[in-house]
């Protein structure tokens, strides 16, 4: 028997495979409600175009905008610069610098004590 409470919701659009929260290499399932119904204001729009980025903001502007004259528009940034900052490998990088440092510093400090050693044995 299946339950009639709720919550509901409206699905809008599914998606088979995508990226949606952080840069990995397998594909996530991912469904779509209407923005009414899980309202966040961090949203981003991304587009694939075969023409400069530059040259599409204009007309994405003023379409978005006969769509709906209140919605906020900022940071238009192409997809290689968002992918430099925290929405994309940021992170990643940080880490892999982090375990290079540490990785350094595992071969180093031995390095330098097996030196002290031979040294005290002369």
């Amino acid at each position: 028997m299946q339950n009639a409470a709720g919550p509901f919701v409206e699905v809008v659009g599914v998606a088979g495979d995508g990226q949606y929260f952080f840069q990995s290499r397998e594909p996530q399932p991912y469904f779509y409600v209407p923005l009414d119904q899980n309202y966040s204001s961090f949203r981003s729009l991304l587009l694939r175009s075969s023409v400069p980025p530059e040259s599409l903001i204009s007309p994405i502007q003023d379409e978005l905008r006969q769509l709906e004259p209140n919605l906020p528009i900022f940071d238009i940034r192409p997809s290689e610069q968002v992918l430099r900052g925290i929405e994309g490998f940021l992170l990643f990088r940080l880490t892999a610098s982090l375990a290079a440092i540490i990785g350094a510093l595992g071969l180093v400090l031995p390095v330098i004590a097996v030196y002290m050693a031979s040294c005290r044995l002369q």
